[in-house]
């Protein structure tokens, strides 16, 4: 009968029984139900463990962990919060302003809140004196100060979370130390960078970008937004503001491989040409390779072994060009047997051949005057005349000018 007048608990009988004697419930076996749902009940149980263990204020708070709080009292009154001492201690002392991410680790699910991170935020920027000045901060930063769970959230980036955090700034992310891997892959993040260091590169009109480097964007934060495009400024430029035609020659450097494709090389040849004013593609034998070299970074040297005829051919294969007629030729176009008998033809009617035998009487000084000797080099005219007509029975001791080979 007595412990059905007590709900058959044991605890509440004896401290019906004996009320004068300060009972710790928590030490029982068995705590009547709805105990610790009384928030007095927890705050009893706070003092206790303070007065008991060491805890003098509420700052020592901070270090108790969950495992030391189960050891020392079992899991009864942290089952009201979900297991978590944080929110049992906050609970139970809501007169003092606490901070929830100094404790060991903050209550599940907390950062999920973004009140939480904004919070956190905030009281970090005061600490830290940022005075909105974020661009500096860093992981450790972060980090050192309890927010590493709320950085895991947005793949350790700061970057992204303070994007999230404070979605109505203003933000120029390429200040910031690290940027986020996806940050550019937008077209208007990009155009906004490019406008940003426009004026800090004091760019007035589209010519102007032509004398960025990429270590001028560099500078500026943008790392990673060149490495976005092969680490090619005009790659980046033209990609970007394509409301300007871009004559992709001009900038400091281009990019990789452009001249591999033969509409670039075209397209090159076709503005200098016009730059230079020729007029038909015979205006191409007077020009000099140091002219075409000025903007084709490294066109020729790469590409044609430094041989301006060599590229024009290449480039123009509708026109008959005579490669003999350039400044400079590349001598393996004498390799081929119809540009051979084409130049000797030309050289015979310059110097006024009209029978084969009257090429006896062609003198190398004759053919310095056609500006041709050069073109024999490595070879007598007497041989090329043997290529060209091999049926003709050439007489070698005939000829003005020498044979490649000495005979007594």
């Amino acid at each position: 009968t007595f412990m059905l007048l007590h709900n058959q608990s044991p605890t509440k009988a004896l401290i019906r029984l004996f009320p004068e004697y300060d009972w710790l419930e928590w030490n029982f076996h068995y705590i009547s139900g709805g105990y610790w749902n009384d928030i007095d009940n927890q705050r009893r149980l706070l003092d206790w463990i303070g007065e008991n263990h060491g805890i003098q204020s509420y700052e020592e708070w901070y270090s108790v962990s969950q495992m030391w709080f189960i050891n020392l009292i079992g899991k009864g009154v942290l089952k009201n919060y979900d297991g978590s001492p944080v929110r049992l201690v906050m609970n139970a002392y809501p007169e003092y302003p606490w901070i929830p991410w100094k404790f060991n680790s903050v209550p599940k699910g907390f950062w999920d809140n973004l009140n939480n991170c904004r919070s956190f935020f905030d009281w970090l920027g005061d600490t830290l004196q940022i005075q909105g000045d974020w661009y500096r901060i860093s992981q450790s930063n972060i980090i050192d100060h309890g927010g590493r769970g709320m950085l895991a959230l947005f793949n350790g980036s700061p970057t992204k979370a303070l994007f999230a955090v404070y979605p109505n700034r203003d933000w120029k992310f390429w200040e910031f130390e690290t940027v986020y891997r996806y940050a550019w892959d937008t077209p208007f993040s990009c155009r906004s960078f490019l406008n940003w260091a426009a004026e800090r590169l004091h760019i007035k009109h589209f010519d102007d970008w032509y004398n960025v480097s990429a270590q001028n964007l560099q500078d500026l934060g943008g790392n990673t937004f060149l490495i976005k495009y092969r680490d090619s400024p005009a790659n980046a430029i033209s990609s970007i503001y394509l409301e300007h035609d871009w004559t992709m020659w001009k900038f400091s450097n281009i990019p990789k491989g452009f001249w591999n494709d033969l509409a670039n090389q075209r397209a090159y040849f076709n503005w200098l040409g016009d730059l230079l004013n020729l007029q038909c593609y015979q205006d191409w034998y007077k020009v000099k390779k140091t002219v075409v070299d000025k903007w084709s970074h490294g066109l020729l040297s790469n590409l044609y072994s430094s041989s301006l005829s060599k590229a024009l051919i290449n480039v123009y294969t509708e026109y008959p060009w005579r490669p003999w007629k350039f400044n400079r030729t590349y001598m393996s176009s004498f390799e081929d047997l119809h540009n051979t008998r084409t130049f000797i033809e030309e050289l015979g009617n310059e110097l006024g051949v009209n029978f084969l035998e009257d090429w006896y009487r062609v003198s190398k000084k004759k053919i310095k005057t056609f500006r041709a000797a050069h073109l024999l080099k490595g070879s007598s005219l007497f041989d090329i005349l043997q290529k060209v007509y091999p049926n003709y029975n050439w007489d070698p001791t005939k000829t003005c000018f020498p044979n490649s080979t000495k005979r007594s």
